[in-house]
């Protein structure tokens, strides 16, 4: 597999002297126990697919999405080596290659069947009046939120009143 987003990070992945400082603070090796899931063995994912000695699968893909991006590692690695950086230009190195995991396929179908990630056709929720004022502003970002809160709301036995969006 031929990767373009890694390249830039080749002094970097070198740089790792291996020493493992970032092993004891990375949330995701400290819960699967492996070192595949630690920002060292995230590197050793990043330099093989880099230099092409490791062609990477759903394995490897769901060992780059654990990554919590937390940036522990970083702050403990004696080289700086910039760990989360290297994981970002890995995945995106893995989508081009096509890998995704079963969640993220489903998410990507969802976009293309509903036009955003929730799978919902409404959008905007009618302006309503009530005890209430609600206003989020970029209702459009939390469509699916949005709803959850106004069940709530009525669960709540209060009357909403909703301001519609003003566009600038």
């Amino acid at each position: 597999m031929k990767v373009k987003h890694l390249k830039k990070w080749k002094n970097e992945l070198i740089t790792c002297t291996m020493c493992g400082y970032c092993k004891n603070v990375c949330p995701t090796f400290l819960d699967i126990g492996w070192d595949s899931g630690s920002a060292r063995g995230r590197n050793v994912l990043a330099y093989g697919m880099l230099t092409e000695e490791l062609e990477p699968d759903e394995v490897a893909a769901l060992r780059l999405y654990q990554c919590t991006l937390c940036l522990d590692c970083l702050r403990r690695c004696p080289s700086k080596v910039n760990v989360p950086e290297i994981v970002e230009a890995a995945r995106a190195d893995i989508v081009d290659a096509g890998l995704a995991t079963a969640a993220q396929k489903e998410m990507i179908d969802t976009v293309k069947q509903a036009g955003n990630i929730y799978g919902t056709t409404e959008t905007r929720v009618p302006p309503q009046e009530g005890d209430i004022t609600l206003f989020l502003g970029l209702e459009h970002l939390f469509s699916h939120f949005l709803h959850f809160l106004l069940h709530f709301l009525r669960l709540l036995c209060t009357q909403n009143f909703l301001i519609d969006q003003t566009h600038y």
